[in-house]
């Protein structure tokens, strides 16, 4: 569990990290074309609604942190496409955020454990999870578009 949740920090850090890169050039872009960063997730989410497919996998016991932050990484692309904008739209707040982040990371490793511990959970997560990531994807590129 350990290599686990240190994998997973280590990865989401390169994924913060890139995102910040990612905030330094959106925040050259002129304010009017801002709007378009609402784009990013609204694409992302409806590729993932529509391209919706069962991913098999290994335990996490078989790798080691590293190989562990290199997935999270990996996996991460779509969150900076998503992050950008979003820490664009909140750069006044951005401390408290990436704090939030810290803190609610450390909620989700814990959370994923126990509920990985629970045949039901399991069962409705497998059936209805993938649902709700491109949802909440779609949903922030709409804010950004309508409200920015």
């Amino acid at each position: 569990m350990r290599r686990v949740i240190a994998g997973q920090f280590l990865g989401f850090a390169g994924i913060v990290a890139t995102s910040l890169i990612g905030l330094w050039a959106a925040l050259n872009i002129p304010p009017a074309w801002f709007r378009v960063l609402g784009f990013l997730p609204l694409a992302v989410g409806i590729k993932h609604l529509f391209h919706v497919h069962k991913k098999g996998g290994q335990p996490a016991s078989k790798f080691n942190m590293l190989s562990i932050a290199g997935i999270t990484l990996a996996n991460g692309a779509d969150n900076v496409g998503i992050y950008v904008p979003f820490f664009a739209i909140s750069r006044s707040y951005l401390w408290m955020i990436l704090s939030m982040y810290a803190v609610l990371l450390a909620a989700w490793c814990f959370g994923g454990k126990w509920l990985g511990e629970r045949p039901i959970a399991l069962r409705f997560i497998d059936r209805c999870g993938h649902w709700v990531v491109p949802i909440v994807f779609v949903c922030l590129g709409m804010y950004i578009l309508i409200w920015q």
